[in-house]
């Protein structure tokens, strides 16, 4: 998926990954120093919130739904973290509270809330990509639920 969306950015422009709050902020901002591991792949959680989807220099990195807010995209590419999965006992999707880092959104909330503000995130991201969107599931219960409603 990240290759497509670098090919769609050298296309189109405007192409970018993006994803929930699956992974904490690395506290060292170092150049060398990775937030997100995908198989194999690293990749550093988006620098800055403003002005990052027009700098052209840190188009490599992963942005939130922070640093796209109110903007569209031409290309998204959307991971779905490790925070959420599908309880395949429940038949429902649930939230992995040891893998979700959103301090601001876990202050004073019950995890029926906290599920509702994650899914309407993933709604968000998923509709900035205006050509279209490119979605990865960490969670293979979740990616298996998730192809009954979106195509491969």
């Amino acid at each position: 998926m990240q290759e497509k969306i670098f090919e769609k950015e050298e296309q189109y422009g405007l192409c970018r990954i993006c994803t929930g709050y699956g992974w904490e902020w690395s506290k060292e901002k170092k150049a060398y120093i990775s937030d997100i591991m995908l198989e194999g792949v690293s990749v550093k959680w988006n620098s800055r919130t403003t002005g990052w989807l027009y700098n052209e220099n840190l188009k490599y990195e992963m942005g939130s739904v922070y640093a796209l807010h109110g903007l569209d995209l031409n290309y998204a590419g959307v991971v779905i973290g490790p925070e959420l999965y599908f309880d395949e006992e429940l038949g429902k999707i649930r939230i992995n509270e040891t893998k979700f880092f959103d301090k601001m959104m876990k202050r004073g909330t019950s995890e029926e809330e906290q599920l509702e503000l994650l899914q309407n995130i993933y709604t968000v991201l998923m509709a900035r990509g205006i050509e279209g969107t490119y979605v990865y599931v960490c969670d293979e219960g979740l990616r298996r639920y998730m192809k009954k409603y979106i195509p491969c």
